[in-house]
């Protein structure tokens, strides 16, 4: 089976420049993990996750100790830096040279990428061009409807 077969072309993108909050903003309205980053054309220039925003915004425990160490600090602390961040370009936190798949590549070889390298999606380029995303939800509804033969999409809704 190929990638073809199995990416989605619903993707979560955000343009080269926006700043955290606007990613921040299309991740909580689209419930991506992962946001793709394009530039006018639509080429793929990088990935940003969710997870790195969230990394960047944490305090250091130092920090959190010496704003006393509480919970409720560490909370302050963290919405502090979030604000702070969330005008930031999305630059230094964009992966520039993210793993990509081509639509001919082997569904094997996605699921081993995924696990492997504990990523939740990769795009699908061709010639640059983001064309698709596969990701571990994809991934899994293909398998698990292949092993009961019928595609999850295709099985009627439970009531």
């Amino acid at each position: 089976m190929k990638v073809r077969e199995v990416m989605t072309n619903r993707i979560a993108r955000v343009r080269e420049g926006s700043s955290v909050y606007q990613a921040a903003e299309i991740v909580a309205l689209s419930g991506a993990s992962d946001l793709m980053v394009v530039d006018d054309q639509g080429n793929l220039v990088g990935v940003i996750s969710s997870g790195d925003i969230l990394r960047a915004s944490l305090p250091k425990t130092e920090d959190i100790l010496a704003e006393g160490g509480s919970l409720e600090q560490a909370f302050a602390l963290f919405l502090k830096m979030g604000r702070e961040l969330s005008r930031r370009p999305i630059a230094p936190l964009t992966i520039t040279q993210p793993i990509v798949l081509d639509p001919d590549d082997h569904v094997a070889k996605v699921a081993v990428t995924l696990v492997e390298n504990n990523i939740h999606s990769l795009p699908v380029v061709r010639e640059r061009r983001l064309i698709g995303l596969v990701t571990r939800a994809t991934l899994l509804e293909t398998v698990v409807g292949s092993m009961q033969g019928v595609p999850l999409e295709a099985k009627a809704p439970i009531t």
